[in-house]
């Protein structure tokens, strides 16, 4: 079953790498055609002053980080995925592409004690969520390498308990639809995993589940306080750049 990119989110980070390069490009141009001093500089950077020298190295130093991130996220953008599921368990492929390798992880179902499928939140907007469908698997070992449209975190009694009140799992692992033209996709590997094991779907007397926690694409805030600080580095290195040629 095709599934999406394993990246999806940075998409819109590759824009913005690309856009901010561009516009402090034509910043630093705009600003050595007004100012022959900060022409001569930037044609002669040896000959300009210590500040502008190191305004300079500074965005250098920028310019090659946003370069190198890009090139990073790049195949994550392009990679795809898909999920298969069969009487051995479930497995989570990102393809290959470019300079990325390819890599599954396989959830087999003796580490799976419990199936959950049913809807959670996800964040719709800044101030707003929405329910779409989710799979969980509550599992007895955590499982790395996820895509977006996959996350694995510890578990406790709040998620799901038995009938003594102890977690039925350590950790939950949850598949679900980070768009909405994924939704359908989800709903039919819950379907598939019910095909196979649906004794899973089943708790035993006493189990109980709490509801779903709201979805957070992993790493975002990272990626974007980087972003913002590349921003404002850069403008005040060209401001200086030109105040000091």
């Amino acid at each position: 079953m095709p599934f999406g990119r394993a990246k999806a989110r940075r998409i819109g980070i590759a824009v913005v790498f690309i856009w901010f390069a561009v516009g402090n490009s034509g910043l630093l141009l705009s600003v050595t055609e007004d100012d022959p001093g900060a022409r001569a500089a930037l044609l002669a950077p040896w000959q300009a002053p210590l500040p502008a020298i190191l305004a300079l190295v500074c965005l250098a130093l920028v310019g090659i980080g946003l370069l190198v991130g890009f090139m990073a996220a790049l195949p994550s953008v392009l990679a795809r995925c898909s999920v298969s599921v069969g009487p051995s368990g479930l497995e989570i492929t990102e393809h290959t592409k470019l300079w990325r390798r390819g890599r599954t992880t396989r959830v087999p179902w003796e580490a799976v004690r419990l199936a959950v499928s049913r809807e959670g939140p996800f964040r719709a907007g800044r101030y707003t969520t929405a329910m779409r469908p989710v799979l969980e698997l509550f599992t007895d070992r955590p499982f790395e390498h996820l895509p977006d449209f996959a996350t694995c975190r510890e578990a406790g009694a709040g998620d799901s308990r038995d009938a003594y009140g102890r977690p039925v799992a350590p950790y939950l692992l949850r598949i679900g639809s980070t768009t909405v033209n994924r939704e359908k996709d989800v709903r039919y590997v819950a379907d598939l995993a019910a095909h196979y094991r649906r004794d899973l779907f089943h708790p035993a007397p006493g189990t109980t589940v709490g509801a779903p926690d709201l979805w957070l694409l992993k790493g975002w805030m990272v990626e974007a306080t980087a972003l913002v600080g590349a921003l404002f580095l850069g403008m005040a290195a060209t401001f200086v750049f030109a105040a000091a040629a």
